[in-house]
């Protein structure tokens, strides 16, 4: 939930004004997010950095 909030706020727009890129781009950030977090075992210090979790984004969306 997190992610997408974070995500939601980056964009600066209200609900109503997001596109259907915007919530694509959005998902896919929370999509990738959620994955990543299921791949390290611990707690709350293991949670990557938002520059890390940006460039795994990055290399999903160019696949």
């Amino acid at each position: 939930m997190a992610s997408v909030l974070h995500q939601f706020l980056i964009k600066r727009k209200s609900i109503g004004d997001l596109t259907e890129q915007d919530l694509s781009e959005i998902l896919q950030f929370a999509n990738t997010v959620a994955a990543y977090s299921t791949t390290i075992k611990g707690g709350f210090s293991v949670v990557p950095t938002l520059d890390e979790l940006e460039k795994l984004v990055r290399g999903v969306q160019n696949v």
